[in-house]
């Protein structure tokens, strides 16, 4: 099964890097604040 890296610049600056097999997926949780951690820490969502 194929992985995909990702590097997603956030608004502070910062670089978060990532891997997932369902990039659709792992957007769209992203931007809904599904995943705890770095990225709402950084969109204020958690």
């Amino acid at each position: 099964m194929p992985f995909h890296t990702h590097i997603l610049r956030c608004n502070d600056g910062s670089y978060y890097t990532g891997h997932t097999d369902d990039r659709e997926h792992r957007v769209t949780a992203h931007k809904a604040g599904a995943i705890p951690g770095y990225i709402p820490d950084r969109l204020g969502t958690n």
